[in-house]
């Protein structure tokens, strides 16, 4: 079984960097093959150039860290994106990966104006941070996580089954708030 991390916070001391640890941990315990896609750390740049934008149509990649992560999606069974939630929504590296790396012929095909997912990730994991509560993202904000990144976008990608779990209120955490919520990750990246 391989399950990927892809991972999207600039700060080693951020509570985001204690999620991929706690859940990379799990993972290797429970001997799972584990890929890291970590944005920052691979210097990804997630603005999208005018010579990409050309490609795109056409389903090319000119940066060659997307072919890279392409053939690590293509082999992955599971998925788990950590992000913090910034402006209720996932931060703009991360929307940057899904713009460039997720092109046609590489994630998805075509037929008349539907789109056929390439993958068939079985597992999709979403776990974040965020300063408003989990109810507020999804009663006051339009539950952007769930609604549109993963039942809209990571769906239609082919991540299927489809789990968030969110530290919110994260500013007001307790210590002890935090561990739970470590273990409550670990329980979750092996199940």
């Amino acid at each position: 079984m391989h399950t990927t991390i892809v991972y999207s916070h600039p700060w080693n001391g951020s509570f985001n960097k204690a999620i991929l640890t706690s859940a990379a941990d799990a993972l290797n315990k429970s001997e799972k093959e584990l890929f890291l896609i970590d944005l920052y750390r691979d210097g990804f740049d997630p603005l999208m150039t005018r010579s990409e934008l050309e490609h795109f149509s056409n389903g090319e990649a000119i940066d060659s860290m997307v072919a890279q992560y392409q053939m690590i999606l293509k082999n992955t069974d599971e998925i788990i994106f950590i992000f913090p939630i910034w402006w209720h929504n996932a931060p703009a590296m991360l929307r940057g990966f899904l713009d460039k790396v997720m092109l046609k012929g590489a994630a998805y095909n075509e037929e008349g104006n539907k789109m056929i997912p390439i993958w068939n990730i079985e597992k999709t994991l979403v776990i974040t941070t965020s300063e408003a509560t989990t109810d507020t993202l999804r009663n006051d904000c339009g539950n952007p996580i769930e609604g549109t990144f993963i039942n809209a976008t990571l769906k239609g990608l082919g991540m299927y089954n489809g789990e968030w779990l969110n530290c919110g209120h994260i500013k007001e955490t307790t210590d002890q708030e935090r561990a739970e919520f470590l273990k409550e990750v670990e329980k979750a990246v092996v199940r």
